[in-house]
């Protein structure tokens, strides 16, 4: 039993020793039970200026979410206190309202300021809580006294409802759910009963269901990480086994060239660069046209003469002129290496090969 009270405990209390002025041992409850911030998140996105945006279009919805960033988040929570001196017992109810803004930005609302707060319990006794000790700041405090009548009430109760009301009105209003009940009833069990209400079987069934989603998480994400690591070991074995394949091609290829098809210099320079140049066009492979070259050169030093010397405009048409005479050269020339390279077919087979295998096309040497 003493194991027993012991973590629920552990679990459920913080013992916040006794005050050397007033002689008040205090326990408080470890956990707060959140209430619904439904009319806060309201006013979260009036302070933050977020309303003030049209959200029906991209630049609005932008202007939203910064906005959004920028305002405050308010959380609205209650907690047990135990307080005790000589004979007496006292039950404290504090009521929070806390507030936090990535953007920095953070209001004094006075949301707690002459606040009350109803409990229901079962649908059937409804207690008032008010006249609270109000502590005011851009996080609000509001302490309700009670005594240990309205603990038992409340660890009793199945259900319980609750009603928040400020000086603007209704702040909160909602039902506890069954994670909160059990902070509650398990709160009372490891002060004053560990084998009330089946608290503690309720921890131990909580706790293994718990462990269970930790787990089987932490499986998802090993299999997960086994998957990727597998996945990269297989893209990197892939993409050696071709690199190793691509450069036997080369070396191959280099050495049936006898002929001078191919551009030599390209396939013997960094793969990466053979590898762009054969993606972008699969002509770059074949050994640059000469002809075309000297026409480029001659032509490009016509048109600066003519410029020069007569019109911008006519220096334009050689220009236009020039460029097509070294297309037609170039593509002229690629054709006649490529019928020279189906002439040897151990060469264009393993040049077919290179241009599928890295390519952008299929048949490209065709």
């Amino acid at each position: 039993m003493e194991n027993i009270k012991e973590m629920l405990f552990e679990k459920f209390v913080r013992d916040n020793g006794v005050d050397k002025f007033t002689k008040v041992q205090e326990y408080v409850q470890k956990d707060s039970c959140i209430l619904d911030a439904e009319t806060l998140s309201m006013l979260s996105r009036s302070l933050s200026g977020e309303l003030e945006y049209d959200g029906n279009d991209e630049l609005g919805k932008i202007q939203q979410g910064l906005a959004r960033l920028r305002g405050p988040k308010f959380t609205l929570s209650f907690k047990l206190i135990y307080r005790k001196k000589a004979e007496v017992d006292i039950i404290m109810i504090k009521v929070s309202v806390s507030q936090f803004s990535m953007g920095g930005d953070q209001y004094r609302q006075e949301l707690l300021k002459d606040g009350s707060m109803f409990l229901l319990f079962d649908e059937s006794e409804t207690i008032k809580l008010e006249n609270g000790d109000y502590h005011a700041g851009t996080d609000e405090d509001l302490y309700f006294q009670s005594d240990l009548n309205f603990l038992l009430k409340a660890v009793n109760a199945k259900n319980i409802e609750y009603r928040c009301v400020g000086k603007r009105g209704v702040i909160s209003e909602g039902k506890l759910n069954d994670d909160d009940l059990l902070k509650v009833r398990g709160f009372y069990a490891a002060l004053f009963d560990p084998e009330f209400g089946n608290v503690y079987d309720a921890v131990l069934k909580k706790d293994q269901e718990e462990k269970a989603a930790r787990d089987r998480k932490a499986e998802e994400e090993r299999v997960k990480k086994e998957l990727k690591e597998k996945k990269a070991a297989d893209n990197a074995a892939a993409k050696k086994a071709k690199m190793e394949r691509l450069n036997q091609l080369k070396k191959e290829i280099i050495d049936l060239d006898v002929n001078g098809l191919l551009d030599k210099e390209l396939l013997n320079g960094d793969v990466n660069n053979l590898i762009n140049k054969i993606k972008s066009d699969e002509n770059n492979i074949f050994k640059n046209s000469t002809l075309a070259g000297f026409v480029l050169l001659i032509g490009f030093a016509g048109a600066i003469g003519v410029w020069w010397y007569d019109s911008f405009l006519k220096a334009l048409v050689v220009v236009a002129v020039t460029i097509y005479l070294v297309a037609s050269f170039k593509r002229n020339h690629n054709k006649k290496l490529k019928m020279k390279l189906a002439a040897e077919p151990t060469l264009y087979k393993l040049v077919t090969e290179l241009l599928n295998d890295y390519g952008k096309s299929k048949n490209s040497a065709s």
